[in-house]
């Protein structure tokens, strides 16, 4: 018998409030990645006004002063880099530990539920052996991509931006000013 897709597939809407509330023991965890990610989003401007501090002092006549300041804006470069594998290290590792343990919180309550139903409720077609367990396996990873890596990375883009548009806002404004008008054209022509 062949049955139509929308019969197939049933959605579950689940407001986001209710998956930040079911994560709330792990905040601490949360708030220490956030800002990890923050930190991360904030090292490749700051890497890119280094590299560029750099290209400027190979244009010093006087050698000596030319490698003093090559060597004070590498070990910069070198220290951005080190930066960021703490920053990448720390927020991968907590918002992994903040998925696995709200992903074991919930295949924990919701084999408890399965478990609770009345005999009647698994006679259904719907919640066959194969189903259910496709709920716990592969159903509950679904939510923890709310309180994982896609916020990590949210956080990231968003202090990447900020503190790209305060650069180039402090070395030049009008530049600034005019590139922000071709950013509706560059939307265009995709």
């Amino acid at each position: 018998k062949k049955v139509a897709d929308s019969e197939m597939e049933v959605a579950f809407e689940i407001p986001k409030n209710t998956i930040w509330e079911y994560s709330r023991p792990e905040w601490n965890y949360i708030a220490i990645g956030s800002f990890a990610s923050m930190i991360k989003g904030f090292i490749m401007p700051g890497i890119a006004v280094f590299f560029s501090k750099m290209i400027a002092t190979w244009y010093n006549p006087d050698t000596k002063e030319l490698m003093d300041e090559a060597l004070l804006w590498s070990i910069g470069l070198y220290a951005g880099g080190f930066l960021s594998l703490i920053c990448e290290s720390t927020q991968k590792g907590l918002f992994e530990l903040v998925g696995e343990r709200l992903t074991t919180r919930l295949r924990s309550d919701l084999f408890r539920a399965m478990l609770r139903q009345d005999i009647t409720w698994f006679e259904n077609e719907d919640n066959d052996v194969a189903k259910l367990s496709s709920r716990l396996s592969s159903d509950v990873k679904l939510v923890r991509l709310v309180t994982g890596q896609a916020l990590a990375s949210t956080i990231e883009t968003c202090s990447c931006l900020a503190a790209g548009l305060v650069i180039s806002f402090i070395a030049s404004w009008q530049m600034c000013l005019v590139m922000f008008a071709m950013v509706p054209l560059l939307g265009l022509a995709e």
